[in-house]
């Protein structure tokens, strides 16, 4: 009985086994996919660099010279066809025009052209006007920097607020207007909300004007009291040609 049992038992699994081996599961696996477009090296830029010239300035000026090597390399890798102007925030001496040529893949070096023309010392005005100095730089006051079918980037450097006379409004509608359907955007290196920074080398009020600017164009703001500007010229030199090194997935991948 015990060795009869044990074979109805054995048939039994046997069958079993056999109904289950003959069985088709679908299985379905789930995926998530995100694509990301970054922007066409093709497509040409106009960079204006608008950098405070006022009394408080010599560390900052000394770091965005020392550190241009970070953004000069990021813009040749990108391939875009670029045009680099450099003014100040002193809108009674430049009033928007540019401090010397216009600078361009062609430059022979440079981060040196570039130091030689961002490095305009500290006795500028302390009435700092970088939106102002902005809307006049990409117009007659400059023929020829900006051109009608490239994109526009505006780089600011200053440790105070804009104090440019209008509502900040009016002065990127005015660049808008000028721009036409090009892309363009205002970013800027500067004090943080709400209450500015302090470092060993720098102290920003709180540019809550051009954060502003900086919100209402989808530009960069980034605090003047960091130590490295390394990082921060590499990521606005990205943005300059509508790339990122930043890519936000819409669900947490896994493994």
């Amino acid at each position: 009985m015990r060795a009869s049992g044990g074979g109805a038992i054995v048939r039994a699994m046997t069958a079993l086994l056999t109904m289950l081996a003959c069985q088709d599961y679908e299985v379905h696996r789930f995926k998530q996919e995100d694509s990301f477009t970054q922007g066409d090296p093709g497509a040409g830029v106009d960079i204006l660099w608008i950098i405070d010239d006022s009394g408080t300035m010599t560390e900052e000026q000394d770091l965005l010279v020392q550190h241009f090597d970070s953004f000069a390399e990021v813009l040749t890798f990108t391939g875009v066809d670029y045009r680099i102007g450099v003014t100040t925030t002193d809108w009674d001496a430049y009033g928007g025009k540019l401090v010397g040529d216009v600078l361009g893949p062609d430059t022979p070096d440079l981060a040196a052209a570039f130091a030689e023309q961002a490095t305009q010392g500290t006795k500028g005005s302390r009435d700092e006007r970088p939106l102002e100095v902005a809307r006049a730089a990409i117009g007659a006051v400059n023929p020829g920097f900006t051109r009608s079918d490239s994109g526009l980037r505006v780089i600011v450097v200053t440790d105070e607020d804009d104090h440019s006379r209008e509502d900040v409004q009016a002065y990127l509608d005015d660049i808008a207007l000028e721009k036409g359907s090009n892309p363009w955007a205002l970013s800027a290196l500067a004090g943080n909300e709400p209450d500015g920074c302090h470092s060993s080398f720098a102290d920003a009020t709180a540019a809550s004007r051009l954060m502003q600017a900086v919100r209402s164009t989808d530009g960069t703001f980034e605090s003047i009291c960091s130590a490295d500007f390394g990082p921060i010229l590499s990521e606005l030199a990205l943005g300059t040609a509508d790339m990122t090194a930043r890519f936000e997935l819409s669900t947490f991948p896994e493994p």
